[in-house]
């Protein structure tokens, strides 16, 4: 997985008769096309060393999250990792929506949903540490709950709150970002593909990522507004002072950083 700061870009691609998902209200036709495009061009296993040496080890080093959360993955939760990793297993790719809770009834049986699933989720955590997961593995966790697969299916509509795309993956897959195979042999860096279901949440993420907040400038803000509060300036050279650190400050990035020292460009187009 790339370190913070790397150089990386954000992209949304279109292209002509382009699939388009419009809620639950769409057709069953368009639902199925926009499954059989996610199969072809996106993939979530993680092939054997011996099976396709390439892909495995391009897989292994850039695709897969680590199992030891980041402080950066459990930002906003102690135990829930913002990337909602390990991905669900799942014998088919399906859109996932959500179903409605709409008394207390459904609150219980979502609660106790929920907890079963996190409890799934850590046995296959242990097993894991032990040995690759197999199907068998898996297969014997929902028929302890006396779940079919076709009920573990419903128990993800349960525990995703918006709509998803599951993909089909295997349980040695879980910790496996999305990718393209054709695209990540000539990458060989991470990459996580998705097809977007909402248009403006994707538009309102990569603006949010134009605009994130620099934390340091805003502690240099409050260092000169400190000095003109002990008295050391006047409240015109503490706006002086503002303005000239607005302008001419900015926080970067070591990888960043290093560019600028080399004079190498940051952005290519062709």
């Amino acid at each position: 997985m790339p370190l913070r700061g790397s150089s990386h870009s954000h992209m949304s691609i279109s292209g002509e008769d382009i699939l388009i998902y419009d809620g639950s209200q769409i057709d069953e036709e368009t639902h199925e096309e926009i499954v059989k495009f996610c199969d072809k061009c996106i993939m979530t296993q993680f092939p054997l060393l011996d099976e396709d040496t390439e892909l495995h080890n391009i897989v292994k080093e850039a695709q897969s999250h680590y199992r030891n959360h980041s402080k950066s993955c459990l930002k906003y939760h102690e135990t829930l990792d913002r990337f909602e990793f390990p991905r669900s297993v799942a014998r088919r790719t399906f859109i996932c929506e959500p179903i409605e809770v709409d008394n207390d009834n459904d609150k219980q049986y979502t609660k106790k949903v929920n907890e079963i699933f996190t409890e799934m989720n850590a046995t296959m955590n242990a097993l894991e540490k032990e040995k690759m997961l197999s199907w068998s593995d898996f297969d014997t966790l929902p028929t302890k709950y006396n779940w079919n697969y076709e009920d573990y299916e419903c128990v993800l509509r349960v525990v995703h709150t918006r709509t998803v795309i599951i993909h089909k993956r295997e349980p040695n897959g879980r910790w496996v970002n999305q990718y393209n195979e054709e695209m990540l042999r000539v990458w060989k860096a991470n990459m996580d593909i998705q097809f977007v279901l909402d248009t403006y949440a994707s538009e309102k993420y990569l603006m949010s990522y134009t605009t994130k907040p620099e934390r340091e400038k805003s502690l240099l803000f409050e260092g000169i507004h400190k000095e003109y509060r002990e008295g050391n300036m006047s409240v015109r050279e503490e706006m002086k002072k503002l303005t000239d650190t607005f302008f001419n400050h900015r926080q970067v990035s070591v990888q960043e950083a290093i560019y600028s020292m080399t004079k190498m460009s940051p952005t290519y187009s062709s």
